[in-house]
């Protein structure tokens, strides 16, 4: 519950600044991340917010996830590992594939 709520927050945040948050596909093609569906593979770099709850299918990275639970230090992802919507990848790059939709995450 708490951490609908931070993502809730989160996503106002966004959304009353007019933000429009883009993904770069698997195919290398950028979209709205408000597009994207489930199973749809997403790329992160460096510096960039993981658009959508994900898991990653390659690639290894650093994400910061502070803004939703307070730990300081970013973890580290590698293939396998679960990703949420709306850290940021500190360094390193992953594919993730979506497994719910940026209306999901908010609800």
């Amino acid at each position: 519950e708490c951490l609908r709520r931070v993502r809730n927050a989160l996503a106002d945040a966004s959304a009353s600044e007019g933000a429009q948050v883009r993904a770069t596909k698997g195919d290398g093609t950028v979209v709205d991340a408000d597009s994207l569906i489930v199973g749809d593979v997403v790329i992160v770099r460096a510096g960039e917010r993981v658009p959508c709850d994900g898991v990653v299918v390659s690639g290894k990275a650093a994400i910061d996830e502070s803004a939703l639970t307070g730990e300081p230090l970013p973890v580290h992802k590698a293939k396998g590992e679960s990703v949420s919507g709306g850290t940021v990848a500190t360094n390193g790059f992953v594919k993730i594939k979506v497994s719910a939709t940026r209306a999901e995450d908010a609800a």
